[in-house]
């Protein structure tokens, strides 16, 4: 066999094994990418939104700027959506509930509560509504304009003449399965492993449209978190006389983006919270104010606030603890490190030279087989 002949083999041998391994590796990365959701984003259909891949109870505080809108799952998939932030932030809601929805496989909004008339807390309402089914809403016992002309005597109740608030309730009643009521203390529900219990309003008509904020406490694995709203120190104090016992909790949603006139001393008191979420934005309020924010470090409580954050997620681990973003929560699926291990692989696999010793062992075998011909010619 000439030197050329069996160079020409070895090549092709070499070839043969690396199409071979550049076809395993595609069928691997195919795998890969399409099951652990790569034809989702492929479609379009799975955005940046991090879930958290072995907690089965998650509160998402989203940024919408001077707004407010948090997302709660809870382990028996059941959903819930505290406001709905200003109305340009309804398409960046909505797109996050999407992304969200798909790589956690859920389909409806079971609670969308509404917690009172305020644009910045309804905005993005009506867009919600039109992009998933919401199945119960819960509503402040304020009228919209809409609602004026189905009723004879409202002289006891409260008219809103917000746009938005308005806009928010017609979507409500367009809403096919959609339940209607009227936030009010000692509404609750869940299960052997978490509960939702309204604390308040414990009124039917208030001064303020923030006073009509709920107090809600939400608890999962003996982890408590306190939602507020816009609820001012009048609602802390109606709370605090009421069920004193039950205002404890390790997170709260500080109330009215951190203004002074909520989140008092003696409200905090009685929560003792380990950790304060504030929901803000740029503003020409003074939010979150200098006072609310001493208040909260002198219990040595940490603060988190979404203007430098953004989006802000939490969640409770097997052992009982409260763990947020980063580390903790990870995407379903990391396009990027797939596709370089892919690259890496077809580099490694087409960067292999055949070593000179291997071609010097084919030569050194070729040689030995010559002469043994030879020595056979001789007899």
């Amino acid at each position: 066999m000439t030197k050329q002949k069996i160079s020409s083999d070895f090549k092709n041998k070499i070839l043969t094994i690396r199409l071979i391994l550049t076809a395993v590796l595609a069928v691997v990365f195919l795998l890969v990418f399409f099951f652990c959701g790569g034809a989702l984003l492929l479609f379009n259909k799975m955005g940046d939104v991090k879930c958290f891949a072995k907690n089965d109870f998650e509160i998402h505080y989203l940024d919408v700027g001077q707004g407010d809108c948090t997302f709660i799952r809870f382990p028996d998939n059941t959903t819930m959506l505290i406001d709905a932030g200003v109305s340009s932030s309804g398409e960046k809601i909505c797109n996050y509930l999407k992304d969200l929805f798909t790589q956690e496989g859920l389909e409806d909004i079971d609670y969308f509560l509404l917690t009172h008339q305020d644009s910045d807390h309804v905005g993005g309402a009506s867009e919600v509504f039109e992009k998933f089914q919401v199945n119960c809403v819960f509503r402040p016992m304020v009228y919209s304009t809409s609602e004026v002309d189905m009723y004879e005597n409202l002289e006891d109740y409260t008219i809103s003449n917000g746009i938005y608030y308005d806009r928010a309730i017609i979507s409500a009643y367009n809403e096919p399965n959609c339940i209607i009521r009227y936030s009010m203390a000692g509404i609750s529900w869940g299960n052997d492993s978490y509960s939702v219990r309204f604390l308040s309003p414990n009124s039917t008509k208030y001064s303020s449209s923030n006073a009509y904020s709920p107090v809600v406490k939400i608890t999962y694995r003996e982890r408590s978190f306190l939602f507020t709203g816009d609820a001012e120190s009048k609602t802390e104090n109606e709370v605090i006389e009421k069920c004193p016992e039950l205002l404890k909790a390790d997170v709260l949603k500080v109330a009215h983006h951190g203004s002074k006139t909520s989140t008092s001393a003696k409200f905090l008191s009685y929560v003792q919270p380990k950790m304060a979420i504030i929901s803000v934005g740029r503003n020409s309020y003074g939010h979150p104010a200098d006072e609310t924010l001493t208040r909260l470090q002198e219990i040595n409580c940490k603060i988190y606030q979404t203007i430098s954050l953004n989006d802000i997620a939490l969640s409770v681990d097997s052992k009982g603890i409260i763990v947020i973003g980063g580390e903790n929560n990870a995407p379903i699926i990391d396009v990027t490190m797939i596709i370089a291990v892919f690259i890496v692989g077809i580099l490694v696999v087409w960067g292999i030279q055949p070593r000179k010793k291997q071609v010097k062992s084919v030569k050194k075998r070729q040689s030995k087989k010559t002469k043994a011909t030879m020595n056979t010619d001789r007899f």
